[in-house]
């Protein structure tokens, strides 16, 4: 993905680091390419998790539930639920999570009438809401507590209820937001041009943006870049094509607008840890599975 360099970093705080039993394990990673086998399927005995994801794109799944998570998005699974990711490849992107246990009494310091409430409402609420600047601070100061050697109980409990109230309201909330007509026009637009004279500035010009303001609302939109969304977008397409088709590779790189086949499977590959080979051959023995 054009944002990030070939690098990769995992800060992770877990098996009593964090020295309070109803914070079982926090951390933040990133990584410029897919990792193989980077989240197998696994359960959190009585915790919640909570994934906050700052940069990239993710392809989890949680029970029977296939999600698309993308940057800008808080994603929470329920105590014992069964998760991973989509072929078990963790792809680029840059995330923070945290487990929270609340099935105990006095757990961060909270009477039970506040304690159950809270356990309760994150049980019935969404999977997945956008992340507020306040769910990300409340992270990175924990986070950076526990770097720097300076993480005292309070002051972790303090900011961990602050983020848990913040991850409800967020949440819980159903009104979801209108998407900008013109966003979603220039999605269609650039789903259906494979043209590579198709450009970017002409896409913002025929929705009647300015090329920086495009970029602007279509991130804030998606997430992504609309380079990197339209990348993305084409992966996916390609995926199921090698999936549940017998084309030849070179022909699906082309007909998805990748300049040669070559290209097309350094993409692919970055995206997914496979090759375009690989994935169509673990995708099928899945499917007779």
């Amino acid at each position: 993905m054009e944002d990030f360099e070939h690098l990769s970093y995992r800060s992770e705080f877990t098996d009593g680091a964090t020295y309070l039993d109803e914070l079982p394990a926090i951390g933040r990673a990133w990584q410029s390419e897919a990792i193989t086998g980077g989240l197998p399927e696994h359960t959190h005995p009585g915790a919640f998790e909570f994934v906050v994801v700052t940069k990239g794109r993710l392809s989890w799944w949680v029970e029977q539930e296939e999600l698309d998570l993308s940057a800008g998005q808080l994603f929470c699974t329920k105590p014992d639920e069964r998760h991973g990711a989509v072929g078990s490849a963790l792809e680029p992107s840059e995330i923070m999570w945290m487990q929270v246990r609340l099935d105990r009494s006095g757990a961060f310091s909270l009477p039970d009438r506040d304690r159950k409430p809270l356990a309760a409402g994150l049980t019935d609420a969404l999977r997945t809401a956008p992340a507020l600047p306040i769910h990300v601070h409340h992270l990175n100061c924990i986070l950076g507590a526990y770097e720097g050697g300076l993480a005292r109980s309070a002051f972790v409990r303090a900011h961990a209820v602050c983020f848990l109230e913040a991850a409800l309201d967020a949440l819980t909330r159903r009104k979801a937001e209108v998407p900008d007509p013109r966003i979603a026009q220039a999605m269609r637009i650039m789903n259906a041009g494979r043209d590579a004279q198709l450009t970017l500035p002409m896409v913002a010009h025929r929705v009647g943006l300015s090329e920086s303001w495009f970029h602007v609302l279509f991130q804030r939109a998606t997430g992504l870049s609309p380079a990197a969304w339209l990348r993305e977008t084409r992966i996916d397409e390609a995926k199921a094509l090698l999936q549940h088709t017998a084309r030849p590779i070179t022909e699906i790189a082309h007909e998805l607008g990748f300049a040669s086949s070559q290209y097309f499977a350094t993409v692919f590959r970055r995206r997914t840890g496979q090759t375009p080979r690989a994935y169509r051959v673990s995708a099928r023995k899945s499917d007779c599975n």
